[in-house]
């Protein structure tokens, strides 16, 4: 079985390079980082990662919210915002989970988590309408 690929959008790269460094020492492979969501749409349907963390306020005109509404993939959002309104845009958009700012490493195993059983659901899916 291949590896999962995780794509991260986020501003802020101390966050960034801590969430990438994070995931790397839990084994798996960070394919791509951005701080655009515009740049990172792009970058996405190139990489094609098997989940996506997305920021929601992020550099440019595009947030994440305008991404994740881009993309049919698991979908972490991060947010050092907790205000509703903000949370119910996200969860419009189906997320597999919320992951706030600061987060610790049993925050992120606990997303991840949520975010592997979406993709394989997915495969399992996609094996079943092959057969």
């Amino acid at each position: 079985m291949k590896p999962i690929k995780i794509y991260i959008l986020e501003d802020e790269i101390i966050i960034q390079q801590l969430l990438k460094e994070t995931l790397e020492t839990l084994a798996y492979n960070v394919c791509g980082t951005q701080t655009n969501a515009e740049i990172a749409l792009h970058e996405i349907e190139v990489l094609q990662p098997d989940i996506v963390f997305l920021d929601i306020k992020v550099e440019g005109s595009k947030t994440g919210i305008w991404l994740g509404n881009q993309l049919e993939m698991p979908i972490i959002y991060l947010s050092a915002f907790s205000n509703v309104k903000t949370f119910i845009e996200t969860i419009e958009i189906k997320p597999v989970s919320f992951l706030g700012k600061p987060f610790n490493i049993k925050e992120l195993f606990i997303a991840l988590q949520l975010a592997l059983n979406v993709v394989a659901l997915k495969k399992e899916l996609l094996i079943k309408a092959c057969n």
